[in-house]
């Protein structure tokens, strides 16, 4: 599977990113929400896209639904430094699963594709 992280500092990302890997997931970066939309335009469309802490508020739930009306089968989340609850409301109805926190770790990625696993998706 594919992770697509949209980041601007992928280096913030590599603990992160290395921890997928090991989990056998294969992650990719682009910096730019243009071009997380042509992902998930292409045949190889990544399993979940994961938006950079600088993607927040409004910014981020309209980015959010340019992804759903392309495919609505691909997953999201975001990296926040948001309250649960702050972040559950400004991503409501948008499918998202639980924010990524801004520390990045290894943990966090294990946590996140934990949560997948919770809702079905076979890694």
């Amino acid at each position: 599977m594919t992770f697509l992280i949209v980041t601007q500092t992928p280096d913030a990302w590599a603990t992160f990113a290395a921890s997928l890997t090991e989990a056998q997931q294969a992650v990719r970066y682009v910096d730019t929400a243009t071009l997380a939309l042509d992902a998930c335009r292409a045949d190889n469309k990544p399993l979940l896209i994961l938006w950079d802490d600088a993607f927040s508020g409004m910014t981020l739930r309209l980015h959010a639904i340019d992804v759903m009306m392309i495919d609505a089968r691909i997953h999201q989340t975001a990296c926040s430094a948001e309250a649960e609850d702050v972040f559950h409301e400004v991503t409501e109805g948008l499918g998202f699963l639980p924010a990524v926190p801004t520390t990045r770790s290894a943990h966090d990625a294990v946590t996140l594709l934990d949560a997948l696993k919770k809702i079905g998706v076979a890694l």
